[in-house]
Order: C-alpha cells, then structure tokens, then sequence
C-alpha cells in the first residue's frame, strides 16, 4: 500500500497507530479470555497466559518482537 492509500485508507499516521493498537488489544484480550476460560485452576491458566506472551514476544524473525504496546527499556521515546 502506498502512502497515499495508507492515508486516504487512515487518515494520518496517528489513526494508522491507533487502528493497529486498537488489533492488538482486541487480540491480546481475546488470547488472555480463551487462556483464562479453560476451567484450568487459576496457577496453571496465568502460567499458560505468560509461557503464551513469551513465545509471541521471542517469535520475531529477527530477534524478539517485544510488545507493542510497552517500549524496551533501552529506548528512548
């Protein structure tokens, strides 16, 4: 997608981040639900919740992704 669609598409830069924020959550909330509604005592489903976050946060081609929503330590914003 050019930038010109990516606009029209967004609006700016900013609505583009949001809109893909907005996924994001939506997503992590969802995997947390299912993770969660298992019928699993509560430890074992909260281990399950982290051993998940873990893989999607190493799962990057290049190095772990992180998360989208919390910035790496080393950083600056």
């Amino acid at each position: 997608m050019n930038r010109p669609s990516l606009y029209g598409a967004f609006g700016d830069k900013q609505a583009l981040y949001r809109k893909a924020l907005d996924l994001y959550r939506a997503r992590t909330r969802e995997a947390i639900a299912k993770t969660l509604g298992g019928g699993q005592p509560l430890r074992i489903a909260l281990r399950n919740v982290y051993d998940t976050a873990i893989s999607i946060y190493l799962s990057g081609d290049n190095g772990a992704r992180g998360c989208f929503i919390i910035a790496p330590r080393w950083r600056k914003p």
